[in-house]
């Protein structure tokens, strides 16, 4: 199963992100992600940054055997969002490989900016 998600800070939260990660592991069910982030105007605080990783540092420890997210693929062109990003994985490597694209629409021919990998 794969998952677009959009950034619209009035609809979802980062909270609402970690509940459905959360659901399809307890659900058993494989998943990837599509994150879009050229809707996003706002640099995420520190705080967000930090707060992600620790969630991926909880993943890994709560679900010790199996990961459920396969992949994930990230649209992103914002440098400084960019560099977000950097931290997250600076602080806590993923629990899946992300692929990165420097491209706001994504294409199954594109090749990846930068994987990064558990």
């Amino acid at each position: 199963m794969i998952i677009y998600f959009t950034y619209d800070e009035t609809q979802y939260t980062l909270d609402d992100l970690f509940q459905l990660w959360i659901e399809y592991y307890e659900s058993q069910t494989e998943f990837s992600f599509i994150f879009h982030t050229k809707d996003i105007t706002k640099i995420p605080s520190l705080w967000v940054a930090l707060k992600m990783a620790m969630f991926l540092y909880s993943l890994k420890y709560r679900y010790p055997e199996k990961h459920y997210l396969t992949h994930s693929r990230i649209l992103i062109q914002n440098p400084a969002l960019q560099r977000r990003l950097e931290v997250i994985f600076a602080i806590q490597l993923p629990v899946a490989p992300v692929y990165i694209y420097h491209s706001d629409t994504y294409d199954e021919t594109l090749e990846p900016s930068a994987i990064i990998t558990p």
